[in-house]
């Protein structure tokens, strides 16, 4: 079966596994103004237009190109995760699980979002000199054992440059934001923790504050751009925590009674938590680890890593994303990797998506991905089948990728 045909399957027949808010949706395949649609109502079914500010002021044909991919990403995700476990979900202290669905619309349909800054830099990067970034304190605290960014942190850089963006990460999970749950008077100290149900624990980010600041830095200086992972994570992260205030400050009034910040529901009676935050926060981390690349084994790279500090993306510290230690994120990057519309710009997404075969073996980790030789052919073809079979190399998985002549039954 085509990829085409097996995401128009899960769409239209797995509702229950992804649409979380029961949103009517249209053909999100369609065409880009679909696939914007897509993305659009779904945050808005979870009253969290806010999050998309800057990308709903972002309307060019480049972005509209994202959003196709975004969704596509989507339902390759569904297609995923569905064959390794229906039932995921991240335990809540507070109140109902959260299931894949929804933590799958809030990581994937945002993890693109940072292309609004990485597509204009020039617009932002008006930049002095690295030095006036660089924490002269790093080397004194790194022989203390102090944590230390190598850098300021980024937020002192997105003030001097116009970008709007009001709460980071923190590495406790956006805990500092809202700690605490109260109930009946009564105040909970929250778990800082991720838990799923199946038992994986998460407790801590994949990456530390400090490396997520300097490879920031190694992009803006290395490669004169903004990292779409960390700036749409930062960004994402920030608006989702302003939503969720926003949000309060509009409660139902049948509820300002009994609610509180820590609790409450909103004018669409969707339940907003303190524990979300964390959830949030997670979220966040997976986007900005997801475009983290591992150097490449040369010694000119290997330099450069180590100028900015970037010890743990070095090839011998580097450790592959795995579905046991991170669910969100491993379904997050080989969905991405496999999504075909990006690099296939002079096809329609549907001709394209007709051109590929994939099939995965939960039990066995195993991805076979089939790719049509008229495909294979071309520069991009070459390119795309190169990228997933690197997966290896960063993903604990096994891959094949084999190059075949699709017929007429395949593409119908």
């Amino acid at each position: 079966m085509t990829l085409y045909k097996e995401l128009r399957n899960e769409m239209e027949n797995h509702k229950e596994f992804w649409n979380y808010y029961n949103v009517n949706f249209g053909d999100a395949f369609q065409n880009q103004t679909a696939a914007r649609d897509f993305i659009y109502k779904y945050f808005a079914g979870g009253s969290k237009l806010h999050s998309l500010d800057i990308w709903t002021k972002s309307i060019d044909q480049y972005i509209e190109m994202r959003n196709v991919h975004t969704v596509n990403v989507f339902f390759i995700g569904i297609f995923l995760q569905r064959r390794i476990d229906e039932n995921i979900s991240i335990k809540s202290e507070v109140s109902s699980d959260y299931p894949f669905s929804y933590l799958w619309y809030l990581l994937c349909l945002a993890h693109d979002l940072g292309y609004t800054y990485e597509k204009y830099s020039t617009t932002y990067i008006k930049r002095p000199l690295k030095l006036y970034y660089a924490h002269h304190n790093y080397n004194q605290c790194n022989r203390l054992k102090i944590y230390s960014s190598k850098f300021y942190t980024r937020r002192k850089w997105y003030e001097d440059h116009g970008i709007d963006i009001g709460y980071l990460n923190s590495s406790l999970w956006g805990r500092r934001i809202i700690s605490h749950y109260m109930y009946r008077n009564q105040i909970y100290r929250l778990s800082k923790d991720i838990e799923y149900n199946n038992g994986i624990l998460i407790k801590r980010p994949r990456y530390s504050l400090g490396t997520i600041n300097n490879y920031f830095y190694y992009r803006l200086y290395e490669m004169n751009t903004l990292d779409h992972g960390i700036v749409g994570a930062d960004d994402f992260y920030s608006r989702l925590v302003g939503n969720y205030l926003k949000e309060y400050r509009r409660m139902d009034s049948r509820y300002f009674a009994e609610g509180n910040i820590c609790s409450f529901y909103n004018q669409e009676e969707l339940y907003f938590c303190s524990e979300q935050i964390k959830i949030f926060a997670y979220i966040a981390d997976c986007i900005a680890s997801h475009n983290m690349y591992k150097a490449d084994d040369n010694e000119r790279c290997r330099a450069t890593y180590v100028e900015y500090s970037l010890n743990s993306l070095l090839p011998e510290m580097f450790q592959p994303i795995s579905y046991k230690e991170n669910p969100l994120l491993f379904i997050l990057c080989v969905a991405d990797t496999i999504e075909p519309s990006k690099k296939f710009i002079e096809y329609s997404n549907k001709d394209v998506l007709k051109l590929i075969s994939i099939e995965y073996n939960a039990f066995n980790n195993f991805l076979h991905v089939e790719v049509d030789e008229k495909l294979y052919a071309s520069t991009a073809g070459k390119e795309y089948v190169s990228s997933i079979k690197a997966l290896e190399q960063w993903c604990d998985i096994k891959i094949m990728v084999e190059v075949k002549m699709f017929g007429e039954n395949d593409t119908d």
